[in-house]
């Protein structure tokens, strides 16, 4: 959860960060590792994909942490079974009390899967499990009175991991070792 709205409030979380946090983050996790500065059960957060089901973290679990009804979500990511609205986090009625803009989505597919088209991804990942290996979600926290044209105008400074820009150039130059085994849709 990166922002420049207020830079010397300005936090950045590693959630589940094992036995090393990243430089400049504070190391969220659920056993006392080194590295760990906040122990919490990730059971007992609301960040699961639905909050009343125990599932996956997918392109739809970031619904859940919002009433905002749109994102600045490429739409084909985050298509249907749950609906066109976006923000979710009160359709049971409730007010969660937190609300987590999700600011951008990236996909980090298995080596199997590198060098498919965009499409061909986005099916294999609604149709397979174990398709993705992970998946980075930039997070805003938004408090009243937040608009959105402020959070807009906010200028998000997204942070990558430089592993995982490695991960990206090494799936760019590589073809599909299985492009040909996976069904067509």
């Amino acid at each position: 959860m990166i922002g420049r709205m207020h830079p010397e409030r300005t936090v950045r979380i590693d959630l589940g960060c094992g036995a090393r946090t990243l430089a400049g983050f504070v190391g969220i996790d659920r056993f006392p590792l080194p590295g760990v500065q906040v122990l919490a059960d990730m059971d007992r957060l609301p960040l699961l994909a639905n909050p009343y089901h125990k599932q996956a973290f997918n392109e739809h679990t970031p619904r859940f942490w919002t009433h905002v009804p749109a994102s600045g979500i490429d739409p084909r990511e985050q298509e249907p079974p749950l609906g066109s609205s976006w923000g979710l986090s009160r359709s049971d009625s409730s007010d969660p009390g937190l609300d987590l803009r999700c600011m951008r989505m990236e996909f980090f597919y298995f080596s199997e899967y590198w060098g498919l088209p965009a499409e061909r991804l986005r099916k294999s990942r609604r149709k397979f499990l174990n398709v993705c290996e992970q998946i980075m979600y930039h997070l805003a926290v938004c408090k009243p009175p937040l608009t959105e044209d402020a959070l807009n105008r906010a200028g998000i400074d997204y942070f990558t991991p430089p592993q995982l820009n490695e991960r990206r150039q090494a799936a760019a130059q590589a073809p599909s070792r299985w492009a040909r085994w996976l069904p067509r849709f």
